[in-house]
């Protein structure tokens, strides 16, 4: 994911492989991108376990719900430490609805 905003942008990528490119210059970009590096192993991890739970594999059912809550965990950690940042707000506009009204930063 990435994220324009209206000052200077470096913009590097190929031709035919937009997924790829990079965009640097933009402190929401930089935020989002410190979010990413946060929580993609874990987000690797869950969907190799989803791939395992297809197989029938009954153990990895509980070690993605582990990752699910670690996921959970993080996420909000990132949204409470980056309190004013949109960043923040836009990470909780997408998660909240998966998190629901249970979840709570206490």
């Amino acid at each position: 994911m990435f994220w324009i905003e209206n000052e200077p942008l470096i913009f590097s990528g190929v031709k035919g492989d937009f997924r790829n490119a990079l965009i640097n210059g933009s402190a929401f970009q930089r935020e989002l991108d410190a979010f990413d590096r946060l929580i993609n192993p874990l987000r690797l991890h869950a969907a190799i376990l989803r791939k395992n739970l297809e197989k029938g594999d009954a153990a990895a059912r509980k070690a993605l719900r582990v990752v699910e809550e670690e996921l959970k965990t993080k996420a909000a950690g990132f949204v409470v430490s980056n309190t004013s940042s949109p960043a923040a707000a836009y990470i909780l506009s997408v998660y909240c609805v998966k998190w629901g009204r249970a979840f709570s930063f206490d």
